[in-house]
């Protein structure tokens, strides 16, 4: 039987680097997103989104086809069942969500759920900054998000790139090993 692997946590601690770290080195399959917004340069419809329109999204949505879906930045996204039925067929899953939506999952499916955390708010802040300029809003939404990590099967503070990509790895032999 195959594994579905739900990575969470807020914005900046790493999910996408750790995620692509595991796509790379393991038997892991992406199921890829849909989202309502319109491709940024060089982004290809399903390969980095199902880009819908807005009016297709909603149709989907209120046709109950979305495992999980939510709203950000003006934008929604979501996971469609059929997708996520036909990538599980070939494979373990991984899946890159945030808090609501890993909950979401975890209620219909079977899955192994990790919340990557920061060292600390100020490190996060700091990774924020870097990479965006402004963090306030983020900063706000990532204080909300880390008191979900209760909610989760492992949490993992990524206090330096290298050995979380090595603590998800083996966490995640453990999981396809099981």
């Amino acid at each position: 039987m195959y594994q579905i692997l739900i990575i969470t946590g807020p914005s900046g601690v790493g999910k996408t680097v750790l995620s692509e770290h595991l796509l790379e080195q393991k038997t892991f399959k992406r199921c890829i997103t849909c989202t309502s917004r319109v491709p940024r340069p060089k982004e290809k419809d399903g390969v980095d989104y199902f880009f819908l329109t807005p009016e297709e999204f909603k149709v989907t949505r209120e046709s109950g086809g979305f495992v999980e879906y939510s709203q950000h930045y003006q934008a929604e996204y979501g996971i469609r069942q059929i997708d996520l039925e036909s990538v599980l067929q070939k494979g373990h899953v991984l899946l890159v969500l945030d808090c609501g939506g890993a909950k979401a999952v975890v209620k219909q499916y079977p899955s192994h759920s990790v919340f990557i955390a920061p060292p600390s708010i100020e490190a996060l802040e700091e990774r924020l900054v870097k990479r965006s300029g402004s963090a306030k809003d983020r900063i706000i939404y990532a204080a909300k998000e880390m008191e979900q990590q209760k909610h989760f099967d492992h949490v993992l503070v990524n206090k330096d790139l290298e050995s979380a990509k090595q603590a998800i790895s083996d966490w995640a032999d453990q999981i396809i090993n099981s």
